[in-house]
């Protein structure tokens, strides 16, 4: 499917013709959301815009083999004709929705490992619905599902899952609630806590899990986070021990992403520019890049309320070029 997905894509922009049809047909038939989409390798979250767009301009599709069919290439009516291409991408694209949901949102700052359950049920949800027609597909997707969620299978997200406020642990089994306090108990422990401590956070597990104040107040999706709400959760100077979990594991990042942009940016200053700079300049470099990256709002006075991170990234580094483009002339 992705090879033909691709012969499609190079033939609707490679031909002149072809893609003043495509056109034409999206434009009469008032289809949002552009042309063809190709994937990349790098970010295969672009997989689900590759599949969509054939779901999307299926119309459009038929609506050029109606009126230019004889203008086509015989491989590409072939596709297009195929009724079945349709349903594949339908149904692939199905469950690449939810992952591709999945991946935007763990790579949010504000992630946490409650969304990395939440998540994975949603996927699971996607795979449980996969119509029985293509059972060789659906059993394949189980599997490699099932694989990952071995990956997954740790209580500590199960304590990041009933700990966060706005499910409180919804849909968890009665008897795993066991397992949440174990898991609990063990993670004070290794805190540095003493048994005396532990009970008391065990009592507030229980007080938690039956909504009793202070842990009975509502969660707003749109505008509360997990660890907002539980630096508010508390009324006592006496009982701590809750919130400090709470906070404790919803500081834990669920990705990589910073890390993996510090490196790109070290690509950049020593691959892609050549540099001779000393490691401890170059060190001092990103950690300003990354400050000032972080930190935009307050420190770019210059700085928008609807430019979004990653396209100031991005202004950044072409000024950074500019700037050396530059110098190099200078130097000639």
């Amino acid at each position: 499917m992705i090879r033909k997905i691709g012969v499609l894509h190079k033939y609707f922009t490679k031909s002149h013709a072809a893609c003043q049809f495509l056109d034409d047909a999206i434009k009469i038939l008032q289809i949002k959301g552009g042309t063809l989409k190709s994937h990349t390798k790098t970010r295969w979250s672009t997989m689900w815009d590759c599949f969509d767009s054939i779901v999307r301009l299926e119309f459009a599709f038929i609506r050029i083999l109606s009126e230019h069919g004889n203008d086509l290439s015989n491989h590409i009516k072939d596709i297009l004709n195929d009724l079945d291409f349709y349903k594949n991408c339908r149904i692939v694209a199905s469950v690449l929705y939810p992952l591709k949901i999945s991946v935007g949102c763990l790579e949010s700052r504000t992630s946490t490992l409650a969304d990395c359950y939440v998540h994975l049920v949603s996927l699971a949800s996607a795979i449980y619905y996969l119509p029985n027609r293509n059972l060789e597909f659906k059993n394949y997707c189980i599997e490699k599902y099932n694989k990952r969620w071995n990956e997954f299978s740790n209580d500590t997200y199960l304590l990041a899952f009933f700990l966060h406020p706005g499910y409180h642990g919804d849909g968890i089994d009665f008897g795993k609630f066991h397992d949440i306090t174990i898991k609990a108990a063990q993670i004070w422990k290794d805190m540095g806590h003493d048994q005396e401590s532990c009970s008391k956070l065990l009592s507030q597990l229980r007080k938690y899990k039956l909504r009793r104040p202070p842990f009975d107040q509502l969660y707003n999706f749109n505008s509360d986070t997990a660890i907002n709400w539980w630096e508010t959760a508390r009324n006592s100077k006496v009982d701590w021990e809750l919130q400090a979990l709470a906070l404790r594991i919803f500081a834990i990042t669920t990705h990589s992403a910073s890390c993996e942009r510090s490196f790109s940016i070290f690509g950049w200053f020593y691959g892609q520019r050549h540099t001779n700079l000393s490691l401890e300049r170059v060190e001092g470099m990103c950690k300003l890049h990354t400050f000032y990256i972080t930190n935009a709002k307050q420190e770019l006075p210059y700085y928008a309320s609807d430019t979004t991170e990653n396209l100031l990234h991005y202004q950044i580094i072409d000024s950074m070029k500019a700037i050396e483009d530059e110098l190099e002339e200078i130097d000639f």
